[in-house]
């Protein structure tokens, strides 16, 4: 199992923090053109901003396989992987119905793709 210390705690909470402030300013971008965009909260997993739902979509949810991640089950516990990344990633969700080929999604991803 990997190393779990108030090191790594404080990190994960600081990367949430960052995630969270990224994603309203993103999502707001995107509604404010006219697209629909919400973000799963990390911690939560269910959507920040559209009418909650009981569903829920936690960091090792299998659903993650579509995005290209693995899901490792270590016995006792699942840690989420990717293929450049390993397990050392912080995974969060914006969807949006904007097509990645509108000049808002291009606009975004140039923006924020040097802090991915």
């Amino acid at each position: 199992m990997s190393m779990w210390n108030e090191m790594v705690v404080q990190e994960r909470e600081n990367l949430e923090e960052h995630f969270i402030l990224a994603a309203q300013v993103i999502c707001d971008a995107l509604r404010d053109s006219g697209y629909w965009a919400d973000f799963i909260h990390p911690s939560l997993g269910k959507p920040f901003s559209t009418p909650t739902t009981k569903a829920t979509m936690l960091e090792t949810d299998l659903r993650y396989r579509h995005f290209g991640f693995t899901i490792e089950d270590l016995g006792c516990c699942k840690v989420i992987s990717h293929h450049l990344w390993g397990t050392h990633a912080f995974v969060g969700a914006i969807f949006t119905n904007a097509s990645i080929e509108s000049t808002e999604m291009k606009d975004i991803l140039e923006k924020y793709s040097s802090t991915c």
